[in-house]
């Protein structure tokens, strides 16, 4: 993506794909990503949904939506996104990240690290 977002040929399949079908605003905004590698966070867990996640992903996930759509528009104030992430974690957050943490645990428990 950084090669195509910095005025590189598309060479591979991908790239040829790529370059065809994304606006060059969605290749930019990849390389953006790809550059923030440090920065971003990979979510890992590949476990069933915990107990508080069947109850409260869906608020959830309305509740982050709807920020960053407000802040993205101009709705709202980039200050706003603290205000989500406190009722984030009070709405059941805090539990669903104690719960996956739990499951990390359990999961690799008697696994040995080679």
């Amino acid at each position: 993506m950084s090669k195509l977002a910095n005025g590189g040929t598309p060479e591979t399949p991908y790239e040829i794909a790529t370059a065809a079908v994304r606006k060059p605003e969605n290749i930019e905004a990849m390389k953006i990503v790809m550059e923030q590698k440090d920065t971003r966070m990979k979510n890992y867990f590949q476990g069933p949904l915990t107990e508080t996640m069947k109850s409260k992903n869906e608020l959830l996930k309305k509740l982050v939506l709807q920020t960053y759509s407000k802040i993205i528009y101009g709705q709202s104030p980039i200050e706003e996104f603290d205000t989500m992430v406190a009722n984030w974690k009070k709405s059941g957050g805090d539990q669903i990240t104690k719960e996956v943490n739990d499951w990390y645990i359990s999961a690799t428990k008697n696994k040995r690290i080679s």
